[in-house]
């Protein structure tokens, strides 16, 4: 049988949750991108950026986090804040609950902000519950979070742990459609497809995806694949 599991470094989930976290406040301004205001404390704006800045550096983690969460006292409208504390609280702190707690005030003062809803997501997906995790992905395209190739690659994850082999496929299918060298969602999908008794669909897979050139690894993997799949 093929191995399905997918491993994913600590380091590089959280530095990737990161960057899609800095993407949403990397160009705020006295307007607020997260569309709950537009009169936001300009003093309190101020500390949260700079704060934020200072997350990344590994001696000022602890301290920066505390100021965002006195910040928000003050001005509870800088949504950006609750991505850090997400980060510190749920993949730093191993506290996810409180991490939820942290994203629901969120969208208490910032309901229209889709990136608390896909944080949510993420949040569930770490505390392994995944039917959670999938109806926040949703609400969270529903308002407006921009889908990418990852988002569906994500929403697949979360229906493979629940079983629901058909939702998985399509949405890796979505994720190619979207970019076709992702390896590893086709890499998923061909494991998929194998074990739905899609044989010759897989094999088909398999061989595009040595037609794409992947990293040495995944080419090994998927030539061994091809040759299983071809006794």
């Amino acid at each position: 049988m093929l191995n399905l599991k997918t491993k994913f470094y600590s380091f590089f989930l959280i530095f990737l949750i990161g960057v899609l976290s800095i993407n949403n406040f990397s160009n705020a301004g006295e307007k607020n991108k997260g569309g709950c205001a537009d009169d936001l404390n300009q003093d309190a704006l101020r500390i949260a950026k700079k704060a934020v800045k200072d997350y990344w550096i590994r001696e000022k983690a602890w301290d920066a986090a505390k100021r965002i969460e006195d910040v928000l006292v003050q001005e509870p409208r800088i949504y950006f804040g609750y991505d850090i504390l997400k980060i510190f609280y749920c993949f730093h702190q191993k506290k996810c609950g409180q991490a939820v707690a942290i994203l629901k005030k969120g969208i208490k003062y910032c309901p229209d902000y889709h990136g608390h809803y896909y944080g949510l997501a993420e949040v569930y997906v770490k505390m392994g519950l995944h039917a959670n995790a999938l109806m926040y992905y949703k609400l969270a395209k529903d308002k407006g979070y921009p889908v990418i190739d990852y988002f569906y690659f994500k929403v697949a994850e979360s229906h493979f742990a629940l079983k629901q082999i058909d939702e998985a496929i399509g949405n890796l299918r979505k994720a190619l459609e979207l970019n076709e060298k992702y390896f590893m969602a086709r890499r998923n999908l061909i494991g998929l497809l194998y074990r739905s008794h899609k044989k010759q669909e897989a094999l088909e897979q398999a061989r595009k995806l040595v037609a794409q050139k992947p990293d040495a690894k995944t080419l090994k993997w998927a030539k061994g694949i091809i040759e299983k799949m071809s006794r």
